[in-house]
Parts: structure tokens; sequence; C-alpha cells
């Protein structure tokens, strides 16, 4: 393969095998090649070999390659006729998007890319046409900011003074940033910018050396002799007097290159979320300044800016400073300004998502969660945000091409509370299934987790949980009493619904709540809505085995009569709160398979 040695494809490829396996659609996409269309059947089977070996290497490589599909002929040379070598180069392409869409599909936030993502380039320009719009919504009109191009950041080691321009500037700014951000946290390049803009009386974006010295100076950079002499050489330019001066959009421009797909749908949803609670839906600053959540502004966020109210104080002022009319209502550009200066300061996708969902009180997960299920929601639906069995299991094969057809079916009898044969937005919102399948995946080695897997999963879900009521809530979910807890048990056993009780069982800290009747009714409910008045009162009788009138969470866990149910319920598969004779046999058999014939007629 040009340019990469035969040694280094084979020890990336062996490192990526076990990857690949699971990514969706490897196999499905060979499966419907029509090798009636391709000459030589050996040779076609060749390629395919080659491609699902290499693939990863030449899924890469395409995505960056405008001659991609020559270096996917290079790595079996003259594997294919002509007649069949279209067909193949459109295989090829297939298997590149389809490898690229499970690589972006994330479970929880935690999972997104750290730094750029897939596509830094598109990210690049993205950040430039944002820029570009702030600039001239602050009446800037900077005729070099255009034509900024993208440039590789330079590795470590990179020599920089023998470096192009482009490198040279990109690093210059990235040092510049790094220190603004030392200084004064995600508010430290639009402090800056404010400054320039400020001084800037032709509105051009260009301004005397001495000027842009004595910015970076107020907001506490002093450079030295050698760094003053690469702003000359890097951003030089004329003033319009014709004096020496600094193209300081240029220089800000170098700094704008992060601002991805995932990070603007981010500042949408807020957006959205805000405008929605406006007249109108026209989002209006009040909103803006009742809805913020000011804890989020942290230290680590905002050092040098004060206490927390002066950091609430800084943080809303940047909308106010962007409005342009005069009845405080915000454009979406207008709210989305302040984001692409805070977005130049987190080099972690993550960690800005995170931050935009929670400073207005959205949970991260959730908005990823969403995000996941409308990309399956059938588009043609009579009902936004439902997901049938059908495109609900394609969606799980994404994140695992090897699930089961009875993990499919409990993943969505676990989320499908109602039991309508749908999957509403709400329900996947509430039961966190995805976050508990990516602890499932990060935490267990072998597929069933063990007791202290299951105790740190536990824990991770619900941060409270005490160590005793963990290792009562894994006694509860090993229903087969194997010892161990699979992902099937975990979600046919309601782990996540008993989360949300517990978390309801909490008063005043650590304090134990004690359920009455008619609360535990509402705890019921929440488990199995088809529950009826007389059912929850046999089970409310069942469960306080202490007879004191009250149900502890303990209690309600360790009941016999909650077991039971589960076991019903794992056998009840047609949801109608009966069982035939074949379908109780079969309970009992997985109970204890040991029961003879004349014991279970019996």
């Amino acid at each position: 393969m040009p340019g990469l040695p035969l040694q280094d494809v084979a020890r990336l490829s062996s490192e990526v095998l076990l990857a690949l396996e699971r990514l969706h659609g490897i196999r499905a996409i060979f499966w419907d090649l029509k090798l009636k269309n391709v000459t030589h059947f050996g040779l076609a089977k060749k390629l395919y070999t080659a491609i699902y070996r290499f693939g990863l290497v030449v899924a890469t490589i395409a995505a960056t390659s405008a001659s991609w599909a020559a270096l996917v002929m290079t790595l079996v040379p003259e594997a294919i006729a002509k007649p069949g070598e279209e067909l193949m180069v459109r295989q090829v392409s297939r298997l590149t998007r389809a490898m690229q869409s499970a690589q972006s599909m994330a479970l929880t936030v935690k999972d997104l890319e750290a730094g750029t993502g897939d596509d830094p380039e598109k990210e690049f320009h993205q950040s430039q046409e944002l820029f570009r719009k702030m600039l001239l919504h602050e009446g800037i009109n900077s005729a070099s900011v255009g034509s900024v191009s993208y440039t590789v950041p330079a590795p470590a080691g990179t020599n920089i003074a023998e470096a192009s321009v482009e490198v040279r500037r990109t690093d210059f700014t990235k040092k510049i940033i790094s220190q603004l951000i030392e200084i004064s946290g995600i508010f430290g390049i639009r402090i800056l910018r404010n400054m320039l803009h400020q001084m800037d009386l032709n509105l051009d974006g260009v301004l005397s050396v001495q000027g842009v010295e004595g910015a970076l100076t107020q907001s506490g950079i002093r450079m030295r002799l050698s760094e003053s002499e690469d702003l000359r050489e890097l951003f030089g330019t004329l003033t319009p007097e014709g004096k020496e001066g600094i193209d300081y959009a240029l220089l800000l421009a170098y700094g704008y290159r992060n601002w991805s797909v995932m990070r603007e749908e981010a500042a949408a949803e807020a957006f959205e979320s805000l405008s929605s609670k406006c007249p109108s839906n026209i989002l209006i600053m009040k909103a803006v300044i009742n809805q913020f959540h000011p804890w989020v502004l942290t230290h680590e966020l905002c050092p040098g800016v004060g206490d927390s109210e002066q950091a609430a104080s800084a943080f809303l002022r940047q909308w106010r400073e962007c409005m342009s009319s005069t009845d405080g209502t915000l454009t979406w550009e207008e709210f989305c300004f302040p984001y692409l200066d805070i977005s130049a300061c987190m080099d972690s996708t993550a960690d800005f998502v995170t931050f935009v969902c929670r400073s207005w009180g959205m949970d991260p997960d959730d908005w990823l969660a969403k995000k996941v299920f409308r990309k399956f929601c059938p588009p043609d639906a009579e009902e936004e945000d439902l997901l049938p069995l059908q495109d609900f299991k394609r969606m799980l094969e994404v994140f695992d091409n090897n699930i089961s057809e009875e993990e499919a079916h409990s993943w969505y009898n676990a989320i499908d509370e109602d039991h309508s044969g749908q999957v509403s937005l709400k329900e996947f919102l509430n039961c966190k299934v995805l976050q508990a399948k990516r602890l499932y995946d990060d935490h267990v080695a072998n597929g069933d987790a063990t007791r202290d897997e299951m105790v740190v999963i536990l824990q991770n879900l619900c941060p409270d949980l005490t160590l005793e009521d963990a290792l009562t809530l894994y006694n509860y979910a090993d229903l087969d009493g194997n010892g161990s807890v699979d992902f099937t048990e975990f979600l046919e056993n309601q782990l996540l619904k008993l989360l949300q009780v517990y978390k309801e069982s909490r008063m005043q800290g650590s304090a134990r709540k004690h359920f009455s009747e008619e609360e535990l009714k509402g705890v019921l409910k929440k488990l199995d809505p088809g529950l009826d008045n007389s059912e929850i009162q046999a089970i409310y009788k069942a469960v306080d085995t202490d007879n004191s009138g009250s149900v502890s969470f303990v209690e309600f866990c360790q009941s016999q009569v909650l077991r039971a149910k589960s076991l019903f319920d794992r056998f009840d598969v047609d949801r109608s709160r009966c069982l035939n004779q074949m379908k109780f046999v079969e309970m009992l058999r997985f109970v204890d398979n040991s029961w003879t014939a004349e014991e279970e007629q019996a």
C-alpha cells in the first residue's frame, strides 16, 4: 500500500480485528454483493477477504484520500476484471460509510471523542464560517478571514521554526489560547477578542502592533522578544495609514477550529429548550437568566474570575453583549456566538456537550440518547418519537451485531413500559438503558457481571447507592442463582426501575424512608403500570414481612413476591397476565431443571 509499510498495515490490522467484528453491517454489506456481475467469483472472494482483514485501514484512508478507490485496488492487484470493478468500489464505499456511522454511534457522552472528531477539516471550516458571521455581527469586515486554509496541527517534536507558515500560525495561536485558558478559563478568548474589537476603529480586523501587544498584556500575556517577532512575521500587515500593523482577525481565526456538528447540535438543543419556555417560542434574555444553572461554572472553568456570582454574571453578560435587538430577544446565531468562544477553549467534545447541557438543566446522556433514538425512528411514521420493534432491533445491532433475539426482546420489553408494542422517546430516556449497556461493556469481563462488577455498575448508575443496598440489588437480580448477572437478567429484573425506587426511598441525605401502602402503590405502578389495586394490595401484604405497616427498600428488594413476579413476567410473553401449562412448566424448569414429569404435572 503506497506510503504505508506492509508491517505497519499488519500490525494495525491485528489491533483492530476484534473491533471490526463488532461494527455493524460489515458482513451484511458483502452479503448483498451481486456476484453474478463479477466475472471471476474466486477473485471476488479474495477481494472480500482482503477488505475484511484490512477494512479499517482502507476506511481510514478512504475518509481522507481522494484516490481511495485506487488504494483499495492495491490490496489485491488485478483481483477483479473491469466489469465488476465499479460494483466493488461501490460496495467498499458503503463499507466506509457504515464503519464511520458505527464508529460515530456513542452510547453515553463519555463515548464522544475528545478533541477533534471524525472530520477535523470539516469542523475547521464550520468554525471559520461561524467566526466570520460573528465578526460581521460585531461590524468587523476582515478581508483575510475567509482565506484561512485548514492545516493539520504539528505533532509533538516538530521543529516549528522549519514548518510552513500555516503550521506556525496554528502553533502560535494555540499557545496564546492555552495561556488565556490558564488565566481566564472559558472566558479567555472572548475577553481578548472583545478588547481587540473595541480598539478597531476602522472595523477591518487590523490594529497597530502596539495595540495588539497591549491587549495581550491586559489579558495577562507578556510576550518575549522572540514571540513579538513571530507575531509580526506571521500576522503582520499594514494599517490603512500605511503603518506596521497586525491582522488580529487572522490571529484569532487560527484559534477557531473545533466547532463540530455534535457541538452545534448540543447548543441547538439548549436553544430550542429555552425557546420553548418563551412566548411564541422566541428566546428572550429573561429566560436565559432564569434557566441558567450557575453551579456549572467551576473554578477550573473560570479561574481568576472571582466567586460563583461574578462568574455567572460574566457568563450571562456574553449574551447581553451579543443581543442586537432592543426587545430582549436572541436569535440562534446570537445564542451560538458565545459558545463558539467557549468551544475554542475546550478540546474535549464530551466536556463541551456536558457543560452546555448542564448549564440549562438538561441531562447530557439523555440528549445523546435522544439523538440515537431519533436516528432510527422511521421517517414516514404516523407519530413522532415512536420506535417499533424492528427499528429498535436495528438500532441494537449497530451497538452490538452479535446481540441475540432473546437479548433484543429483553431490551425492548424492559423499555416498553406500557406494553404498546412501540417504544416512545419518553420511555427510552427514562430507562437509562444506554448508560447501563456502556457500563456493562466497560466493567464486565466476560459478559456476565460478578458480584463486584455488579456493585460497580449499580453505584455508577446511582452514586448514592450504599454497598449494602448494592449487594441487596445484586442478590435480587441473580435470578437463576448462578453467582453472576448477564445483561438480559439485568433488564428483565427491572433493576433500572428499582434504582429509581431507591432514589425515591432516600430522604434528607442518608436517612431511610419506609413506604406506606399508598406510597408503595405509586412505586409498583412504575414497575408495572398494568397492576390493579387488588394486585398491589396483595403484593404489599406479602412484601411487608414484619407486618410493621411500612416497607423498607431492603424488604422491597428481598421480597420473594417480587422475585416471583419477575419470573412470571419473563414467561408472560404476550402480557396477558396468565400462563398456560406449557409456559408454566418452562418457568418451573428455569427455576429448577431437576423437576420430574410427575412433579411438573402436580
